[in-house]
């Protein structure tokens, strides 16, 4: 068992010795074809990055670079910061109307003051108010005095209806004992009649007094509110902002006396394009500021945004809430509002820096005197399969040489959004750079020839 034992062994160590053997001889050969000289006279050599490494080996230095556009990768954001223009309006604002007719007298408070609720704030002239309830009291006292000889009548009529009826049977009796002729007996019976129809006469005039009081009544009662009407109170605390009729005028029931406002909070409307609805919410901040009053900002809540959109303009209107304490905000004061803040800012880099990871990615496991240009080429726009947010993609950076030169190098990235370039070229497109790439560094933006990792690059700007 010992003997297998040092069979096994010995047989392990000669392995080993024979692997050494084969890397040393792989080792040397290697060796041997570096230093000689390729066959169009050029010699590969490799070169590390200085701002990571460089993907496959680079070209000789004798291999003319290839121009390449390079440009730098931009702190920045594709979401812009939602802004727009409005005015200041006060929170409540409401047309003090007079509700009777008459002349207006003096207001009793004037343009720019402040009032408190229920205050008498204007009036209109009560003379003839005034008058008319002497005149509708002296009605009703008059009709209340015929009431009551009203009253007197059917108590009257009542009794000798009562005595008529009773004289009827008693002649009928009287008639029929020979004691009484029929004459008599029937201006008994017509008596009884006409007593009825006087009681019944008593009755209507009462009813006909009551009736006028009642209409006095109602009157009076119409009068006395025509007259607690011609005082006009503040519905609300606030303040005046705009006087609608001169002392003395005469005016119609219904016309506007005085318009005053709350402006403890006041509302600012704005106009949002339809593109930017997506980004704003009830209930979310904004920051609002006002050109008279540059040195302060204020903080107020979106608090409505309009279901409509206007067909010419694109654009739907929104309301901003502010606070206003202090009373600083006037009615009518321009105001610049954010409704939203700008996206965090991050990396931009043209669309044409890019290409799909699928392609640029692919291994390369040899190097090639002629890149094939099928693998990460470039000539100014991006790949025909644009690469969408969140993918990995590459992007080309040139790395400078210990000899002064630059050679192509791969980065992978993560992409974000994309969009138009919003200065005077806006058909290019740039794209977010989520992870990869820092601001700042330079990325190869288009080249005039094939391009691929490994190559001598000659930027130009």
């Amino acid at each position: 068992m010992a003997g297998s034992r040092e069979r096994r062994t010995t047989r392990s160590l000669l392995l080993l010795l024979g692997v050494f053997g084969v890397i040393l001889v792989m080792g040397a050969a290697l060796y041997l074809i570096s230093k000689s000289p390729s066959p169009d006279g050029e010699r590969l050599t490799s070169s590390s990055a200085n701002s990571g490494s460089v993907s496959g080996t680079t070209q000789s230095a004798q291999t003319p670079a290839v121009n390449v556009k390079v440009g730098v990768a931009q702190l920045g954001s594709l979401e812009p910061a939602i802004q727009s223009e409005g005015a200041a309006a006060a929170y409540r604002d409401v047309t003090l109307r007079t509700s009777v007719e008459g002349a207006f007298d003096k207001p009793i408070v004037r343009l720019g003051e402040k009032v408190k609720k229920d205050q008498i704030i204007a009036k209109i002239d009560d003379e003839s108010y005034r008058q008319a309830i002497t005149e509708t009291r002296a009605a009703l006292e008059g009709a209340k005095a015929e009431e009551a000889r009203a009253r007197a009548g059917i108590e009257r009529a009542r009794l000798e209806k009562i005595q008529a009826n009773l004289e009827v049977p008693r002649a009928q009796r009287m008639l029929r004992q020979g004691i009484m002729s029929k004459q008599k007996a029937d201006q008994k019976q017509l008596a009884s009649r006409i007593a009825d129809r006087q009681f019944e006469a008593a009755l209507l005039e009462a009813r006909a007094a009551r009736a006028r009081i009642e209409m006095h009544q109602s009157r009076l009662k119409r009068a006395n509110d025509d007259l607690a009407r011609v005082q006009i109170r503040a519905p609300f605390d606030g303040l005046v902002l705009e006087e609608l009729a001169e002392a003395g005028s005469m005016l119609a029931a219904g016309e506007g006396v005085l318009r005053i406002g709350d402006l403890s909070t006041v509302e600012v409307s704005a106009f949002v394009s339809e593109l930017d609805l997506k980004r704003l919410s009830v209930g979310s901040e904004v920051k609002v500021s006002f050109e008279a009053l540059p040195d302060r900002e204020w903080k107020g809540i979106l608090t409505l945004i309009s279901p409509e959109i206007d067909p010419e303009s694109r654009k739907a209107s929104v309301t901003i809430t502010v606070p206003n304490e202090d009373g600083l905000v006037t009615s009518g004061m321009l105001a610049q509002v954010e409704l939203a803040p700008p996206g965090e800012p991050r990396p931009l880099v043209p669309a044409s820096a890019l290409e799909i990871s699928a392609q640029a990615m692919r291994p390369q496991t040899r190097p090639q005197a002629t890149p094939a240009a099928e693998e990460g080429s470039i000539s100014g726009a991006t790949s025909a399969s644009a690469p969408t947010r969140g993918e990995r993609a590459v992007v080309y950076v040139p790395v400078r040489q210990p000899d002064g030169s630059f050679v192509a190098t791969q980065r992978e990235v993560i992409i974000g959004k994309r969009t138009k370039d919003s200065g005077e070229n806006d058909s290019s497109e740039r794209v977010e750079i989520l992870e990869g790439l820092r601001p700042g560094e330079t990325v190869i933006t288009g080249a005039s020839g094939n391009l691929r990792a490994g190559m001598r690059v000659r930027p130009q700007r």
